[in-house]
């Protein structure tokens, strides 16, 4: 049972080994791995930041404008409290986070999944999403109105892409809009938490008795 139990653990941290494509970012700057570790990077201006604590988990949220492009992401960090995770998959976690869209799963790659939103009541309102998830314990969003973004980072990740500094060019300056509040579409509640299905109780770790 011991030796059984060893190799499940093992194996589990051979194949997150394998899974390198991952998401960072700061005030400063963007970077996206993607699972041969190769790096895309997208400099960046912090215009707006919130935090919210619930019950059981907490959000951060970042607005940021890539430098010279007027391009707006919005970033979201999403922990659950010590002995909870996040249930279901990935989908479940768009559809409640973001309720008043319909989605499509675009594709995958090791730890980052992408998503193209519709607006239930105005499907020219499109919204683009890319999620991190690390061990169902820690997610990141990001998501943007620009398509440009989506498709230049969904290249480098699901075509392999050469490590690139990404400057994108555009015309529109948009942080001197007054109501930034606006480009966050997620609405996290405490209803989310349980009754919606977003969190469960971590399992339990394996008891190795000697």
């Amino acid at each position: 049972m011991i030796i059984k139990t060893l190799v499940l653990i093992l194996l589990f941290l051979f194949l997150n080994a394998c899974t390198s494509s991952r998401l960072n970012f700061n005030h400063k700057n963007i970077t996206i791995v993607n699972n041969a570790n190769k790096e895309q990077t997208f400099c960046t201006q912090l215009i707006y930041k919130d935090y919210v604590k619930l019950s059981n988990m907490k959000i951060e949220y970042s607005i940021l404008e890539l430098s010279n492009s007027g391009v707006v992401l919005v970033l979201e960090e999403i922990q659950p409290n010590s002995g909870y995770v996040f249930d279901n998959g990935l989908s479940n976690i768009v559809s409640i986070g973001f309720e008043k869209y319909s989605f499509r799963k675009i594709a995958s790659q090791g730890n980052i999944s992408s998503y193209v939103l519709k607006d239930k009541t105005d499907d020219t309102k499109i919204l683009y999403l890319y999620i991190f998830n690390r061990n169902k314990k820690h997610l990141k969003l990001m998501y943007t109105r620009d398509k440009t973004f989506f498709d230049t980072t969904g290249n480098f990740l699901y075509k392999d892409a050469q490590k690139n500094n990404v400057t994108l060019n555009n015309h529109t300056n948009l942080t001197q809009h007054k109501d930034l509040k606006k480009y966050i579409q997620t609405n996290w509640s405490e209803k989310n938490l349980i009754l919606d299905g977003l969190l469960k109780k971590s399992p339990a770790f394996p008891r190795i008795v000697q």
